[in-house]
This record gives structure tokens, C-alpha cells and sequence, in this order.
């Protein structure tokens, strides 16, 4: 059988490529091997009349699945997709998300998972970036793919579900007539099956390559021996599919034999209903989603959980006070896992831990090893911190950047060659488990020690009046930098200077005292920066603490806030989602070049989009133009967007007694529903004020920019 064929640049150089290992029986695949039919068509026989996903409004059996999956699989073949072509898609979770992956790789086409959050900059690069195709796009999702389209010279075929959209092809259009019989593309099981992006936290998003036999190792590693997933388990829980964790749903389920619940837009109280409705057996949320749980007052005696068994977790820290709270409220045990989109997990907790080790990121997941080494690469004694290297089935590989390449894996020469170097720093204790210190990135050297912020974060985190932290160093002459805590408060504790002094002897008595922050800056939960996968963004922490030392009082030009009110207020009666283009078009009106800012733009915007409804956005969108434009002098601009944002933020409190427009509602406003109750509400007219003050916001921020 002929390899899928891929561009000989678009891959790393083979010297470089990781070295896995097999550690377990059950990792040997044959090597012919086609997802759809080992994930898909083995559970026909014996579950085809079973559930296979869960929907809030209507149920799929496996029977079903299988055959909307070979409908449009034939539909794209007709359309030309072949065997290694990209296919993007881009989509909320909803049932179809599974149909498109599925197809490809019925086909041998490899999906690209790209996030519904992304703006129109992210999606060009990202389509460009993997030379795709075609792109199956929810209606809702369409129109940052509208507004770059013709940038994509290589994307034939863009297919919409939902709504018409005048000019592409409809799914329902393309399913009309086609045969539920097909031919399985021959595909081997060292082919590509799924190109995710990093987030770009570091830098330009890196396009993550995992293989077929990468794709099923996370079911026969973490799965099956961790979490033990069995046929009678229903899969739940808020990750968007788009992302590494919530992208394990595509494999997990249907390589047990198991059920999907699927949750369009999370709220707390939502999760907790459809636990009960879809019977949701392992509960899959990040470590935010969970705090939030359990800010459901008398959850435990409100809803039913009795056939939950176990939470899954990843994605972030997960404090010890919320696996303990968690245990104590509800009964089950939370599971820890740390992995990446590069190699799925290779760390986790494990039901009957000792109680000692909570806290730790647990042991080896079966069929990886890891590894603390020093700066040379060696291996350490337990209790000495390094960086931490891994290998097993599945390893790094990167989608047309030999210098991610480089760096991700041990060189060539070395005793680990081919071992994978996530970038995280850790401890390991004579017992074997593992404990997590902190990114190498975050590393924070002061007076020549070094300091791993996550390690000051998970201290303060064990306070019980913390709810979150992000610890940053800052440049000092005097020690080289000095550690800077920014701290949201749980509700109803208020920040005061003896609150300051109480967390930092708190730290001082969990970690070693010279690891203390000697600064703390309490914020709002709404000021911490978030990519769109909700992890924080230190760098733009310290990009505001660069911005304050640098701080100028900004001119203000007339015509400007004339302008910005106009368009701000056209944004306001637009929608939620448009802050992107409203930044462009009053640029443009200014005489600045809009490729130059989108992306700082827009990912400011996603950040503070729900800050105060439209003003937020506008807002947060402004913070990004004045980085973008001013990148040598940004500081007094974010300075100036993040301090009048916040007061934004308290002033919308004070009178709606809600912090967001999307708490006030009670939904999404970015939906239909949140929509309608906007202006059935009358909220338009209310939130008019905050919305000329973001604008003048905006012109101000500019104006500085513009120099």
C-alpha cells in the first residue's frame, strides 16, 4: 500500500524525529490499519443498536454514526479529497464534529482541528499553514472563514452546517443520495490522522502531527489503565474537540465501545443536569469547570449523580483544595492527568493514590517513561529539581517547523536521543511519584536562585481564600527579577495589605521562604489573560508589568473618540462577536495598515470579550492594536486599556449586579438565545454609557500608539 503522501519539507528532518518505544503488548497494531473501521465499524456487530452520542436534543445509535460517517466520506470523495489531503474542521461540539473526523479518515484524509474560537487571522494561517482542502464549518463559526477565504489560494471546498451561507456548499446538500456503502481507504498505521495547533502561548501556533497508532495509544495507555473505561461508560464534559483534551473524545469512547454526552455551551448548572439526563458515568473538565461546580450551591443535594464514577482532569494545575472539596461534596475521585497534544498523557493520578501524594502529578502512565535530567542532560538523584523528559508510543512531531523539531526532542547525540522535552520542570521523590514545579519558560531567577512560578502558584493556591494565582518575575536591579503574585480572591473575601502579609507567610510555610512573592496584586477573575483554551498567559502578565514601568499619560485626538464612538456603537448593535472587524475598519479610517495587528488584536479581543458584553470586547481588541502597533513602547498602552477595564468592570457590577453580560443573562450572548433576551431586556439602551466609555477607551489607546 502506498503511504499517505506528504511533503518531504512539511516534515522534521529524520534526525531529529522521536524514538518510541512500545512498552505494553497491547501497542502493537498491525500494521494495516484504518481508524474508522477499529474505532467504528468493530462495534457494529455487537453494539450497532447502542447509544453512541448523547446530544442535548436527540440520540445516535453506532448504527446511525456509521452510516452518516459513509455518506459523507463518499461525498468528499466526490468533491476530489484523497488519501492525505487536509481537511479542516472548525465547529462548537455538536454530533456532526464526529461524522467529519470520521470520514477522513475513512478516506485516509487527515483532519485539522481548529478551534471555533479562533479569529480570522488564526483561521488563515492555520488553513495556509496546513494546505487544506476543504473546511467543514458550523454556520455559527462561518464568518471569520468568510472574511479570509479568498486569502487561502489551496481551499477548493468550503462546506457549512446550519445555516445557508450564499457562495459554499451545504453538508445537508452533500449528504442528499449518497450510498451508506463504501470502500475503507488502506491506510498503515504509521500515517498521519490528525494535525491539532498549539495554542501559541510561545509563539507562532505549532502544527502537531500525531500517526493512527498515536491516535489509539491514548486509549491503550491512560484509558484502559487508568481510567479503566469499559462499554457501559458515557463520556461527558465541556472540552471543545478542537483541543487536546476534549479531542480525546474522538478516539476514547468508540475504542471501548462507549457513549459520548455532548454539552454545547458549558455552564456549571447545565453539566450537572445532563449528568444526570445523559447518565454521564467519567466527567471530563479542566480544573477551572471544576471550581466552578462547586460554586453550585447545594449541587450535591440539587442534582443526580449516582452513575458518576469518576472526573477526569488535565489542562491546568489542579489545586489540592479542589480535589479535596470535590471528594468531600460529591464522592468521587478527581484523576489528574498531564499530558500534551504531542504526546497525550504520560503523568497521572490514580484512584487509591496514597493520601500523601495528593498534590503530585502521580506516577508514569503505563507505557511511558520519564525522567528528571539536569542542564546536561543527566539524570538527577529524587528530591533534585530538572527538566523533565519523556518517552513511550507516541512522541513530538511538528507540522513544518524544523526549529520546534529541534528543540522538542534530545539531540541526536546525546544518551536520550529522540526522547520528547515537553519544557516542564519537576521533582521526582524517592517513591517514584512525580511532582510539578513549573514551565522552563516560567522559570524565575532571582538572586541567583531558581525559582519555578508554578511552584509559588500551587502554594498560594492551597490558601482557602484563594481561588487562583499567576506568578510572574519582574526585572529588579537589585536581585535580577523579583516574583510578582496576581491573585483572584474567592467570593466574598475582600483584599486588603494584612491579607497581602497572611499569603505570604502562607507561602513561606508551604515552599522554601526565599520563594515567597514579595509583591501581590489582587485582580478580578475576568483580568487574568486566557488563550482561547483558557490557559493562562504569563507572558501577558509580564508584558503589562513591562507596560507600568513605561507608563505616559496618552494624547487624546477629538475626531479620534468621535470615530471610535461610531463604530463602537455599531459594533454594540452588530453583535457580540465583531470587535475584530469593527478594530479594523476604525483603523482604517485612521490610516493604519490592519495586517500588521490582527492577531494581537483578536486575541486580546477573545480574552476580554466577556468582560462587559461588546464594551469588553471593543476593549480588549484596542489593548491588542496598541501592542501590535507600539510593540517597542507598548507599556503605557496596555496600562492604560487593562486599568480602565477594570473600573469598567466594577462600575457594570455596581449597577447590573452581575460581572459579565453573559452572568447577567443567564446564557451565552454570543447565541441566539442570549441575543433575544439582550434586547428583550432592553439591555441595549442600559449598556449604551459603557460602551462610549470603551470607545473612548479605544481612541486614547490609539492615539498613544500612533505616537
Amino acid at each position: 500500500m502506498d503511504r499517505i503522501n506528504i511533503p518531504k519539507e512539511y516534515l522534521p528532518p529524520a534526525e531529529f524525529m522521536p524514538r518510541n518505544v512500545k512498552l505494553l503488548p497491547e501497542l502493537e497494531y498491525p500494521y494495516r490499519l484504518n481508524l474508522a473501521e477499529v474505532l467504528l465499524d468493530r462495534n457494529i456487530p455487537d453494539r450497532g443498536d447502542a447509544i453512541a452520542i448523547y446530544d442535548e436534543s436527540k440520540r445516535i445509535t453506532y448504527r446511525e454514526l456509521q452510516s452518516q460517517v459513509n455518506r459523507f466520506a463518499n461525498a468528499l470523495r466526490e468533491l476530489g479529497v484523497r488519501k492525505g489531503h487536509r481537511v479542516v474542521l472548525r465547529s462548537a461540539n455538536i454530533p456532526e464534529y464526529f461524522v467529519w473526523n470520521f470520514a477522513c479518515w475513512r478516506i485516509g484524509a487527515i483532519p485539522v482541528l481548529l478551534s471555533h474560537l479562533n479569529r480570522s487571522n488564526e483561521v488563515s494561517f492555520k488553513i495556509n499553514d496546513s494546505d487544506a482542502i476543504a473546511i467543514c464549518v458550523h454556520s455559527d463559526s462561518y464568518d471569520d472563514v468568510g472574511m479570509v477565504r479568498d486569502e487561502c489560494p489551496n481551499l477548493k471546498h468550503v462546506i457549512v452546517y446550519g445555516d445557508r451561507v450564499p457562495g459554499t456548499l451545504h453538508y445537508d446538500d452533500l449528504m442528499q443520495g449518497q450510498s451508506t456503502q463504501i470502500v475503507t481507504e488502506d491506510t498503515c498505521r504509521e500515517d498521519f490522522a490528525r494535525i491539532i495547533y498549539s495554542s501559541g502561548t510561545t509563539g507562532k501556533p505549532k502544527g502537531i502531527l500525531t500517526t493512527l497508532e498515536g491516535i489509539l495509544s491514548v486509549s491503550d495507555t491512560h484509558s484502559r489503565h487508568i481510567l479503566k473505561l469499559r462499554p457501559e461508560d458515557v463520556l461527558g464534559g465541556h472540552p471543545y474537540y478542537s483541543f487536546a483534551f476534549g479531542g480525546s473524545f474522538l478516539c476514547l469512547p468508540w475504542r471501548f465501545g462507549a457513549a459520548v454526552s455532548i454539552i454545547t455551551h458549558f455552564s456549571p448548572e447545565r453539566q450537572f443536569e445532563l449528568m444526570n439526563e445523559h447518565g454521564i458515568t467519567v466527567l471530563f473538565a479542566v480544573p477551572t469547570a471544576l471550581r466552578m461546580m462547586l460554586g453550585v450551591a447545594d449541587a450535591e443535594h440539587k442534582y443526580r449523580m449516582s452513575t458518576l464514577r469518576l472526573c477526569q482532569t488535565a489542562g491546568e494545575p489542579l489545586p489540592e483544595t479542589t480535589f479535596r472539596e470535590w471528594r468531600a461534596r460529591f464522592g468521587q475521585t478527581v484523576i489528574n492527568s498531564l499530558g500534551s497534544s504531542e504526546l497525550n498523557y504520560w503523568l497521572s493520578t490514580f484512584e487509591g493514590m496514597p493520601e500523601e501524594k495528593t498534590g503530585s502529578s502521580g506516577l508514569s502512565v503505563p507505557g511511558y517513561e520519564n525522567i528528571v535530567v539536569d542542564d546536561e542532560l543527566n539524570p538527577v538523584p529524587p528530591g533534585v529539581p530538572g527538566e523533565l523528559i519523556v518517552r513511550g508510543p507516541i512522541g513530538q512531531v511538528y507540522w513544518r517547523r524544523p526549529d520546534a523539531q529541534q528543540n522538542g526532542v534530545c539531540p541526536p547525540n546525546s544518551q536520550y536521543a529522540g526522547w520528547s522535552r515537553p519544557g516542564l520542570y519537576f521533582v521526582q521523590d524517592s517513591d517514584g511519584y512525580f511532582w510539578y514545579k513549573s514551565r522552563l519558560d516560567d522559570m524565575i531567577v532571582t538572586s541567583g536562585y531558581k525559582v519555578p512560578g508554578g511552584e509559588v502558584e500551587g502554594a498560594l493556591n492551597n490558601h482557602p481564600a484563594v481561588l487562583e494565582s499567576a506568578v510572574i518575575g519582574i526585572p529588579d536591579k537589585e536581585r535580577g527579577n523579583i516574583i510578582k503574585a496576581f491573585v483572584v480572591l474567592k467570593k466574598g473575601v475582600e483584599p486588603n495589605p494584612h491579607l497581602i502579609e497572611i499569603l505570604q507567610d502562607f507561602v513561606k510555610q508551604e515552599i522554601e521562604p526565599y520563594k515567597y512573592p514579595r509583591l501581590i496584586e489582587f485582580v478580578s477573575e475576568n483580568a487574568m489573560p486566557r488563550t482561547s483554551t483558557g490557559k493562562l498567559q504569563r507572558k501577558a502578565l509580564r508584558d503589562l508589568e513591562i507596560a507600568r514601568a513605561a507608563r505616559v499619560e496618552p494624547a487624546i485626538n477629538a475626531q479620534f473618540v468621535t470615530d471610535a464612538r461610531q463604530f463602537a456603537e455599531n459594533a454594540f448593535s452588530s453583535g457580540f462577536y465583531c470587535a475584530e472587524s469593527v478594530v479594523l475598519a476604525l483603523a482604517k479610517t485612521q490610516g493604519l495598515e490592519s495586517e500588521i495587528f490582527p492577531k494581537m488584536a483578536t486575541s486580546f479581543c477573545s480574552g476580554m470579550a466577556r468582560t462587559c458584553g461588546p464594551c469588553g470586547a471593543l476593549t480588549g481588541a484596542m489593548m491588542g492594536v496598541s501592542l501590535a502597533l507600539g510593540r517597542s513602547q507598548a507599556g503605557e498602552p496596555v496600562h492604560s486599556a487593562y486599568v480602565a477595564t477594570q473600573e469598567l468592570i466594577r462600575e457594570f457590577e455596581q449597577e447590573f449586579g452581575a460581572r459579565n453580560c453573559d452572568e447577567l443573562l443567564g446564557c451565552d450572548l454570543g447565541t441566539p438565545e442570549g441575543q433575544a433576551k439582550f434586547h428583550e431586556n432592553r439591555l441595549q439602551e442600559r449598556c449604551a454609557l459603557y460602551t462610549g466609555k470603551a470607545a473612548e477607551i479605544a481612541a486614547s489607546i490609539i492615539s498613544k500608539a500612533k505616537g
